[in-house]
């Protein structure tokens, strides 16, 4: 994710561009120069919050498949996860395409790798090059090498996606097992892999972005507390992933973007889950959750909208950090509209009873995107 990032100055002696680079140890290994230009529309444009993926598709795959695998990863109508770019890492290796493990990566807002103009960067510990990692570094330093869907995401704070200057403070990895890897403790969870535009100008193919600032949150009914029904609900009856039941969270989002949303998902950023293939202080998994009429203490009734895990990748222990749940009724023919709300249900499957802090952000996509 880009966050008000510069754009490459087309006077730069460097020449204009954004540089995405890889090192080990110290040496830069691998780059990619996007240049101002990507088609005939004009410059790329990189608006705050907004997304730019790079997926790496080898002409000959060794071994075969072995490619991007979550280009269907969905958004909403016609809305996938394929790169913004897909590229051969390694050109002159066709079979091969990929980051070594042991990768450091950076940003740089013009063509040519220089300090100053260096923007964010996330590296394992054996990369010594200052430009390619922050702080100490991920563990291990010969990278994460097991098998299985997982990735590195950031870690969000109470203002936003946490940046410290400490790649060991700032990230946590994912993974659909929740296990070790690599000696790693991962967190349950998903990759959850977000495109951006192709060109120059954000359409309804791009990702959703985070709108938490102008997305309002309320309680379905809000004559009682949030943790009283219909706001919550403890359903002991086991279920799939909840063997000790389902904690169900009701809650009201309203659009107050200004504009028509088309896509509309929610982006798990902390829950108490399985870590390392055991649980602590509580294990919570997201579900799929229907479509219902709920009935408050008035006597009235809402419709909650049903929410689905999206997938790929597969969550067969169910979703955890970084998993997301659409509301596949808004699209771009069915938009909610500036002013109106929606009421959903996050249904939780309760396999080890404990501490249910759940904060989630709202992502979405409007028209005009923004």
């Amino acid at each position: 994710m880009i966050d008000a990032l510069p754009g490459a100055d087309p006077t730069s002696p460097t020449g204009a561009g954004w540089r995405i680079a890889g090192a080990q140890g110290a040496t830069e290994t691998t780059f990619l120069v996007l240049p101002q230009t990507l088609s005939t529309g004009g410059p790329l444009a990189l608006p705050p919050r907004g997304r730019f993926l790079i997926s790496s598709q080898p002409t000959t795959p060794a071994p075969a498949g072995n490619t991007y695998s979550l280009s269907t990863y969905p958004t909403g109508t016609g809305i996938t996860a394929s790169g913004s770019a897909n590229i051969s890492v390694n050109p002159a290796s066709a079979a091969v395409g990929f980051l070594p493990d042991d990768v450091g990566l950076a940003v740089f807002s013009t063509a040519a790798a220089l300090t100053p103009n260096r923007l964010d960067s996330v590296g394992y510990s054996s990369v010594t090059n200052a430009n390619y990692k922050e702080g100490s570094g991920l563990a291990p330093a010969a990278g994460v090498t097991a098998a299985g869907q997982h990735s590195w995401v950031r870690r969000y704070s109470s203002s936003g996606p946490q940046d410290t200057g400490d790649n060991a403070a700032d990230f946590v990895l994912v993974s659909t097992t929740g296990a070790t890897l690599s000696g790693v403790a991962s967190v349950l969870g998903a990759p959850g892999t977000e495109r951006g535009t192709t060109a120059t100008a954000y359409t309804t193919i791009s990702s959703p972005i985070i709108h938490s600032g102008d997305i309002a949150v309320s309680l379905i009914d809000p004559l009682v507390n949030s943790v009283t029904a219909p706001n919550q609900v403890r359903d002991p009856t086991a279920v799939a992933n909840g063997a000790a039941g389902t904690l169900k969270l009701r809650r009201r989002f309203t659009n107050n973007t200004g504009l028509p949303i088309v896509a509309l998902r929610y982006r798990v950023i902390k829950i108490p889950t399985l870590t390392g293939g055991a649980a602590a202080a509580g294990d919570y998994r997201l579900l799929n959750s229907p479509a219902q009429t709920i009935t408050l203490t008035d006597t009235t009734t809402v419709s909650s909208q049903a929410l689905n895990v999206q997938t790929p990748a597969a969550q067969a222990s169910g979703g955890g950090l970084n998993s997301s749940v659409a509301e596949g009724i808004i699209t771009t023919t069915a938009p909610l509209a500036n002013g109106a709300s929606t009421v959903v249900e996050f249904n939780l499957g309760v396999q080890v009873d404990g501490s249910a802090r759940f904060p989630i952000v709202p992502e979405a996509l409007t028209v005009p995107p923004q």
